[in-house]
């Protein structure tokens, strides 16, 4: 027997398997607690709800991403040609839906750890495609056609910006080698970086 609000009842814990979405798992439990009419004298209510941090962490990277994704284009928009800010936005959730599609089979799952790396990425990949755009608008002012302007500016761009998340990802290495229970809580904060 349990208490909540200083009344007795009965405590049910759900516990996802693991690679389970905790987001579904909340969803589905709410759904069968209002599908479910509670007898007469019994409430249902929920007191913890794991998804919640989740739900907001999703909810940062969308805010972020939309603010991250305006600022950038009002900025290219402002100092380059128009064509380089749509490319740089259209880049954006291309790389991060191209990382989703491999999580399922690293065994992560949209966590508070995997948002988390990536709220740190998403400033990288923004600035990084800053500076590619950048440099191919150079060329292209340079005099060279569309497409070499895109070769020569990405070509030149390759070895700074590689050289930039090689910094970064040794940064996070140490991370992984974390062991006992803290390297079990923030192992996906390294893997997604």
């Amino acid at each position: 027997i349990a208490h909540t609000n200083t009344r007795p009842g009965v405590s049910l814990v759900l516990k996802k398997r693991k690679g389970a979405d905790a987001i579904t798992l909340v969803d589905n439990a709410r759904a069968v607690l209002e599908a479910t009419p509670p007898p007469p004298g019994v409430t249902w209510s929920i007191v913890n709800d794991s998804s919640f941090y989740t739900r907001s962490r999703l909810g940062v990277i969308a805010t972020n991403g939309i603010l991250g994704m305006t600022l950038v284009a009002i900025v290219l928009f402002i100092f380059m040609r128009a064509q380089a800010a749509l490319w740089v936005l259209a880049g954006i959730p291309i790389v991060f839906m191209g990382s989703l599609a491999v999580f399922g089979n690293t065994g992560m799952s949209l966590n508070i750890m995997s948002l988390t790396g990536f709220v740190i990425v998403l400033g990288m990949v923004v600035d990084d495609a800053v500076v590619v755009a950048e440099r191919i608008v150079a060329k292209r002012d340079s005099g060279l056609l569309p497409h070499h302007a895109a070769i020569a500016g990405a070509s030149e761009m390759l070895r700074p910006v590689f050289a930039a998340a090689i910094t970064t990802i040794l940064a996070f290495v140490p991370l992984l080698a974390l062991g006992g229970m803290p390297g079990k809580i923030v192992w996906q904060i390294p893997a997604v970086v």
